[in-house]
């Protein structure tokens, strides 16, 4: 059966990392496309997003154009309220319905999902699909022992996007962080001063 890789994030900016991921989950459980969704707002992060949407879709537009298997799904930033996962999932899940949907998300985040709005229905909807993050064990919650998951190796890069914000604020490089053209973008705009 044909695979989706979905993968959420506020990509506040995108960095190597994300990319990284994409490409490592689409070549390890042979994906069709990865489907890269900026967060539109985000009821857990609201407020820790600082580039307006405009600019995070212009940056991961950019990022993503020489990855021919990656697409950018926009959805979450036209919703009106807060952007839940399970919304997503069922909007990729009505436009591939004869294709399994693979979500992927690194190790951090799993202990949050039995928080997570409806995530009984999101276990139901879609394949967790889950890399391991730098100095973050691989730990299931109860709630979780029934939902499909499956693991996928990605390169162990500890850069996040909250420390790229920090950096470049304080006039550190970020140089080996970001695509060069997400980079020169930042600079452009300047974006995170």
């Amino acid at each position: 059966m044909t695979a989706y890789g979905v993968l959420g994030g506020s990509f506040d900016p995108v960095h190597n990392g994300h990319l990284a991921v994409a490409q490592s989950a689409f070549e390890h459980f042979a994906l069709a496309r990865v489907k890269m969704v900026p967060a539109g707002k985000p009821p857990h992060k609201a407020e820790s997003v600082k580039a307006d949407a405009h600019h995070r879709l212009a940056m991961l537009t950019i990022a993503t154009e020489r990855f021919d298997f990656i697409d950018i799904c926009a959805f979450e930033l036209s919703y009106p309220g807060p952007s839940y996962t399970i919304d997503t999932l069922t909007y990729m899940k009505d436009k591939h319905p004869d294709s399994d949907i693979y979500f992927i998300i690194g190790s951090d985040n799993v202990t949050e999902i039995p928080g997570w709005y409806r995530y009984t229905e999101i276990l139901a909807a879609a394949v967790l699909c889950v890399t391991l993050r730098p100095g973050s064990a691989m730990e299931i919650p109860p709630q979780l022992k029934d939902a499909r998951i499956k693991t996928f190796p990605s390169p162990m890069m500890d850069i996040s996007s909250s420390q790229i914000r920090e950096n470049i604020a304080r006039g550190i490089s970020c140089e080996t962080l970001l695509p060069e053209n997400v980079k020169a973008y930042i600079d452009r705009n300047a974006l995170y001063r």
